[in-house]
């Protein structure tokens, strides 16, 4: 009776050491329990520095296509150099085409959740740690100077049994994108109350430089030059396009008849 009790004591201390181990290992790997990366590990460095590289990138595309970056084919010009998308064009129900504020940063929002991710993916720069994550959520607004790029999906890393964490990733790029849409839409507003005309005098009130050039029939380009808006040491640049209707030449003999009225 007595060995069996003593087996009994031996399975039972067998078993919770084994339950120990196991939940050892199960709180050292649990996320929430993991310490927070310090900001000066070469891996959170390196994330930090993606995610710049990878907004600067995104407001680049932004700028060269006009404020959209995924492609429509009824809002976009096709160019040789770039897909453009229209401000203005007097074809649509509604001439001013100008895409929202809003709708430009949920553009930034998509291009970043998914071309992070291949920052995650690179091994070499993260220097062993792998990197756990749900789904890519990026927060982007914009202030009167520039664009917050904020990622709050927290980021698990886990490297030789150790799990680290980052909460968030946050950068700051200084494009006034606010302000440039400001621009944009002020002008549009002018050629919409005055069909046919481009605002020449009107261009000059802002400070931004503003280029305008036809590219084919009824087809114009407007080229925003930001001096105080800098990616990689050069001006931000945004393009938007305009269309135009076909006129008679009853029409433009009409148009010019009451600017000289004016």
């Amino acid at each position: 009776m007595q060995k069996k009790a003593q087996v009994t004591i031996f399975i039972l201390i067998a078993v919770i050491l084994i339950a120990s181990v196991i939940l050892f290992f199960v709180f050292k790997s649990n996320p929430t329990d993991a310490e927070i990366l310090s900001s000066s590990d070469p891996a959170y460095i390196f994330l930090s520095s993606c995610l710049e590289q990878t907004s600067e990138n995104a407001l680049s595309a932004l700028g060269w296509q006009g404020g959209l970056i995924n492609f429509s084919e009824e809002r976009m010009m096709i160019t040789y150099f770039s897909t453009i998308t229209y401000a203005y064009d007097e074809t649509a129900e509604n001439p001013k085409t100008l895409p929202r504020l809003e709708e430009m940063e949920n553009e930034l929002e998509t291009y970043v959740n998914f071309e992070f991710k291949n920052c995650l993916e690179n091994k070499d720069a993260l220097q062993g740690w792998e990197v756990k994550n749900g789904e890519i959520k990026t927060d982007v607004f914009s202030t009167d100077d520039s664009v917050m790029f904020n990622i709050d999906s927290p980021l698990t890393l886990t490297k030789n049994q150790t799990a680290h964490r980052i909460k968030k990733l946050h950068v700051e790029i200084p494009v006034r994108l606010s302000y440039l849409h400001y621009v944009i839409s002020d002008i549009v507003d002018v050629q919409v109350n005055m069909p046919g005309w481009v605002p020449f005098t009107y261009l000059n009130e802002f400070d931004v430089n503003v280029t305008f050039y036809p590219y084919r029939e009824n087809n114009f380009i407007y080229e925003f030059t930001d001096e105080k808006s800098v990616i990689d040491n050069e001006p931000y640049r945004f393009l938007v396009a305009n269309r135009w209707k076909e006129r008679s030449e009853e029409e433009i003999n009409k148009m010019l008849e009451d600017l000289g009225e004016h």
